[in-house]
């Protein structure tokens, strides 16, 4: 950091720190924090970057179908992400207000990053929870290069919501 004669205002340095009184740090579009300087990840890890360089916090409308038949009324749909490097953390609520005709899977597309294209096939190890209706878990699965998920087994009834929470790799 340089510093001029009037010096910095919210800004102090000593002892090899910075520290920020007031306001934020802004860091240049692709650029980051480097924490190159602590490489310590296990013997058999291989680093791929110890750049931090991404975080974002925000909000998406996920549209929902079913398999099959389809669905005579949908109600609120919500979605809730926090994205730290590549890593998508997400939360999603959905009524369905009427169940219909809807059989099979159900599908929920628009979340905000497309999955990665390569690495493990993106199977939840977390699940749906029907809370409304039957009370229900149900899996959820996400394949490569996709921004969707599809949720095996829905328990459908009319009324149902959905609270769904996962966490994948995006692609960027």
């Amino acid at each position: 950091i340089k510093t001029y004669a009037s010096g910095l205002t919210g800004v102090t340095t000593g002892s090899g720190n910075v520290t920020i009184t007031d306001g934020n740090l802004i860091v240049a579009s692709g650029h980051g924090i480097d924490f190159s300087a602590t490489s310590d990840g296990a013997n058999t890890a291989t680093n791929i970057a110890e750049l931090f360089d991404d975080y974002e916090e925000g909000t998406f409308t996920p549209s929902v179908s079913p398999a099959s038949g389809s669905f005579s009324a949908v109600g609120t749909q919500l979605g809730f992400y926090t994205k730290i490097g590549r890593m998508v953390h997400v939360q999603i609520s959905s009524t369905i207000t009427t169940a219909g005709s809807a059989s099979g899977t159900t599908t929920f597309t628009g979340l905000p990053f497309a999955s990665a294209s390569t690495g493990v096939i993106h199977t939840m190890m977390t699940c749906a929870r029907e809370t409304e209706v039957q009370g229900q878990n149900d899996e959820v699965i996400m394949s490569r290069d996709v921004s969707s998920i599809v949720v095996l087994g829905p328990h459908y009834g009319n009324g149902a919501v959905y609270s769904i929470n996962f966490i994948y790799r995006a692609e960027t």
